[in-house]
């Protein structure tokens, strides 16, 4: 039967001559898989620019409940992005982000707030008029918490280190294998407790930020052991080291 969706492309692959495949995390559904024929036509009436990576999207499909993958009839922009495609530091973020998202999540079920909270990130690192530097540190730690592999109750002094196998605070001399130093636990705090534009504004120097980074998707790694590598972290880092 036809049904709308909303959605966000988490992964595209080629199929056939002029087929797409897309991974989309849908409003209504979760995760779910459709293809989208004639796109990759000469003089397609949806070309390729609208299913890509990141993209938001409006369609319609013939859905069916147990079908590995569903066909779309019509799609159209959901959100247009004014900025992230031309600006290679917000690119870097959002295709780092779009790939935690894209190997973290594998449910197939609605979930409105995470959704939401997808959507939301996206469109707010589209629309950043902050300084950019702290915001893949801010989206780890808001991703973290959506997905419950992370604690929003703490409360962190000075020299106590995060245990993210526990998820409690240690003095700095029992810290561990698992734990974040006491450097990263303070600027875990910080990205817990502060609201969005006073963490953007936090002075947290180069190396800090990337050892944070390093950190943190360990402790993805840890609570999600699935997890596979992420090929968009080390671009990057290194577009972040050139800048």
């Amino acid at each position: 039967m036809l049904q709308k969706f909303n959605g966000i492309i988490l992964r595209t692959v080629n199929y056939s001559e002029s087929s797409v495949i897309c991974d989309i995390y849908t409003q209504e559904l979760g995760l779910n898989t459709f293809i989208i024929n004639g796109v990759r036509k000469k003089n397609a009436k949806v070309g390729t620019a609208l299913v890509r990576t990141m993209s938001m999207v409006a369609f319609i499909a013939y859905y069916k409940k147990d079908a590995k993958m569903n066909r779309i009839k019509e799609i159209r922009p959901g959100y247009t992005y004014l900025d992230l495609p031309l600006n290679v530091y917000k690119g870097a973020i959002g295709l780092f982000m779009i790939e935690l998202i894209q190997k973290s999540i594998k449910e197939s079920e609605q979930n409105t707030t995470l959704y939401t909270f997808i959507t939301d990130v996206f469109i707010k690192l589209d629309q950043h008029s902050l300084r950019i530097n702290n915001f893949t540190l801010w989206f780890l730690v808001r991703f973290a918490l959506q997905l419950g592999i992370l604690t929003s109750k703490l409360n962190v002094q000075k020299n106590e280190v995060y245990d993210y196998s526990e998820g409690i605070l240690r003095a700095e001399e029992e810290g561990g294998a698992y734990c974040f130093s006491a450097q990263n636990t303070n600027v875990l705090g910080r990205a817990i407790q502060m609201d969005y534009s006073e963490f953007m504004n936090q002075e947290i120097d180069r190396t800090d930020r990337k050892k944070f980074i390093n950190s943190s998707i360990q402790l993805f790694h840890y609570h999600l052991p699935s997890l596979k590598k992420l090929n968009a972290l080390d671009v990057l880092m290194d577009v972040f080291e050139a800048g």
